[in-house]
């Protein structure tokens, strides 16, 4: 079911190139809340996981602006930065992507995330039904959940080493989750 999605999305990005950049990334509140979490875990190595088209760092430069080198770039849904990433990193940034992986698919998902990253993983989850959808109707966030929900399922996975901040769109910050 996520590989169906996944072909979705590489429709949606090769037949437009204005959906998907990352670039509104950069200019919204999380542009800023990623170049603070940068700049609190310093980190040598970073994962973008899901990053869109990725201008958020090829074109607004959101890694120089934190201080650090520029990321890993890594979507499923983009020719040229589709193929999975090797080895570990300090931070993983994963933004806009959760609710659009299948409920079944989530714990997975995260846990593949988490595989990646040593210190610091912040996601960025819409917890509201997306604007888009696809052809055939299905709304863009197929995994619209309640902010208690990831909460409880972030708590459930996140492996004792590994710091997590949560943003959610509908709150109006950032939101860092440390269970100690």
């Amino acid at each position: 079911m996520v590989e169906d999605f996944i072909e979705k999305y590489r429709i949606i990005h090769k037949n437009n190139p204005k959906s998907m950049t990352g670039a509104i990334i950069a200019k919204r509140k999380i542009g800023r809340s990623i170049v603070l979490f940068l700049r609190t875990f310093r980190p040598e190595r970073t994962l973008d996981y899901g990053c869109g088209k990725g201008l958020q760092w090829t074109e607004h430069k959101l890694h120089e602006e934190a201080g650090v080198e520029m990321p890993t770039l890594y979507d499923p849904a983009v020719e040229g930065i589709d193929d999975r990433p090797f080895g570990e990193f300090d931070c993983t940034i994963c933004t806009d992507v959760m609710e659009h992986i299948p409920e079944e698919k989530m714990r997975e998902t995260l846990e593949d995330i988490y595989a990646y990253t040593e210190k610091a993983v912040l996601l960025q989850i819409a917890c509201n039904p997306a604007k888009k959808s696809f052809a055939d109707g299905t709304n863009f966030h197929v995994n619209c959940k309640p902010e208690d929900w990831w909460f409880r399922t972030i708590k459930e996975t996140k492996p004792p080493h590994l710091y997590v901040w949560l943003y959610f769109q509908s709150f109006n910050g950032v939101i860092k989750y440390d269970p100690e």
